[in-house]
């Protein structure tokens, strides 16, 4: 009985993960383009040229919402961790319900700060995690997974790092970095949670630095 019910639960295979990570990363391009085509640092003004820019800046944020939301379906069918499912619906709830309230307002690139890097973390806890099939009724019991031993406890720092590099990239990495030789040590759970929050971390103070410096490189140019 405990074979059968061991058996009910696998892995997903590579081929599907590998696919859906392509279609999170491509959202995550479409929303890019769509950000800097429409970004209008000095305001939007009604003039032919913006008008354009703006235009076709929402149409790849459109799309880019629409993969995003698809995305994020596929990962809910594919069993993944609940966080996955919404770090990958993050770019199409937050920066495409942002576009549709303020189209030309710079509020979009600002969350799309938090939300992009949330996505390539959400795909990179999807790809470590693969998701699950069921290939029966039976589901396995807690208390049988590991080889009838208790699940491992996640690491509390792995998700403190995920949680903390939303908001302040370099400390989300340092506590990334702390949490994985925590859990090198102690084995615990939480290895996808820390690699998300260095993904997320190093990822954000890349965009933060390159809008800064377009942001200095812009205001050089104009004076």
């Amino acid at each position: 009985m405990l074979g059968q019910e061991c058996t009910s639960v696998l892995r997903r295979g590579w081929p599907g993960v590998i696919l859906w990570a392509l279609l999170v990363i491509a959202s995550v391009v479409l929303m890019v383009t769509g950000l800097w085509r429409s970004m209008f640092i000095l305001g939007y003004q009604p003039i032919p040229e913006f008008v354009e820019d703006a235009r076709v800046g929402n149409l790849y944020l459109l799309g880019g919402s629409a993969a995003s939301l698809a995305a994020a379906v596929w990962s809910f069918r594919r069993g993944h961790p609940h966080w996955v499912t919404a770090c990958v619906a993050a770019p199409a709830v937050v920066v495409g319900g942002v576009a549709l309230v303020w189209p030309y307002s710079m509020l979009r690139q600002l969350v799309a700060l938090l939300a992009l890097p949330g996505a390539i973390a959400g795909t990179v806890g999807g790809l470590l995690d693969r998701g699950y099939r069921r290939t029966g009724k039976a589901v396995v019991p807690q208390q049988y997974q590991g080889h009838g031993s208790a699940p491992a406890k996640t690491n509390t720092i792995a998700t403190a790092a995920l949680i903390t590099s939303f908001f302040i990239g370099p400390a989300g990495v340092i506590l990334g970095h702390i949490a994985l030789h925590q859990i090198k040590t102690t084995r615990q759970g939480g290895r996808g949670l820390a690699i998300a929050a260095l993904v997320v971390g190093y990822a954000s103070m890349f965009v933060v630095s390159y809008i800064t410096i377009g942001l200095f490189s812009s205001q050089g140019h104009s004076g």
